[in-house]
C-alpha cells in the first residue's frame, strides 16, 4: 500500500435526485412550489403531520407525572407492555387502548377542554400505526366516560363564594365619616 495516495471523494455540486427533479421541472411534471427541500424557494408544508402514537402517549404520560409501572397498573398491563408502547414496538388492543384513555382523562394527562380530541388523536394513531387494529372509536363510550367526569368534579359555581357570603360594603355610618373620624389609605 506504500506509494498509493489516498484522495478523498469530492462531494457533487448537484445529487443524482436532484438531477431527477430537475429534468421533471424540465418536462413540467412537477410544480416548482413542490420542490424538496434546499432549494431555494421551495414548498415548506407548515401543516402539521399527525403523531405517531408513540409520540402521543409520551407526551399524555408526561403530563400525568406517572411512571410506566403506575400507568402499567392502572391500564391493567404489563411495565414491559407500556415500554413497547412508547417505543413503537407494539400497539395496544382496542381493550387497552379504551383503559389507557381512560386512565389518562383520569389523571388529567389530557388536555382540559380537549380530552375528546386528544382521545380521537391517540385511537387515529393506533389505527394508523398498528396493522391489525380495525377497531372504530365509540363515540358512546367516550361521551358517557366524560359525562361521568363532569359529573364528578366539582362545579365552578360550587367552589366560588355564593353572593349571600360576600361581605357587604360599609356604609358611611360605619366608616366613620358622621361620627367626623380622620379617613386613611388616600380616600377622602
Amino acid at each position: 500500500m506504500l506509494g498509493m495516495r489516498c484522495t478523498r471523494a469530492q462531494p457533487r455540486a448537484f445529487s443524482p435526485h436532484k438531477r431527477a427533479w430537475e429534468r421533471l421541472i424540465g418536462r413540467g411534471q412537477t410544480r416548482p412550489d413542490r420542490l424538496p427541500p434546499g432549494w431555494s424557494g421551495a414548498y415548506m408544508d407548515t401543516s402539521r403531520a399527525a403523531e405517531s402514537f408513540r409520540d402521543l402517549l409520551l407526551r399524555h404520560r408526561g403530563r400525568t407525572g406517572l411512571t410506566q409501572l403506575e400507568l402499567a397498573g392502572r391500564v391493567g398491563a404489563g411495565r414491559r407492555t407500556v415500554q413497547d408502547w412508547e417505543a413503537g414496538i407494539n400497539h395496544p388492543s382496542a381493550e387497552l387502548l379504551k383503559a389507557l384513555i381512560q386512565t389518562l382523562l383520569e389523571a388529567d394527562g389530557l388536555m382540559a377542554g380537549r380530552e375528546a380530541a386528544e382521545a380521537h388523536e391517540l385511537w387515529a394513531a393506533v389505527l394508523r400505526d398498528a396493522p391489525r387494529m380495525h377497531t372504530p372509536f365509540d363515540e358512546l363510550w367516550l361521551a358517557s366516560l366524560l359525562r361521568e367526569r363532569a359529573a364528578r368534579s366539582p362545579a365552578p359555581e360550587a367552589t366560588a363564594h355564593h353572593a349571600g357570603t360576600v361581605a357587604p360594603v360599609a356604609s358611611s355610618a360605619e366608616t366613620g365619616e358622621e361620627l367626623g373620624l380622620p379617613h386613611f389609605g388616600g380616600h377622602s
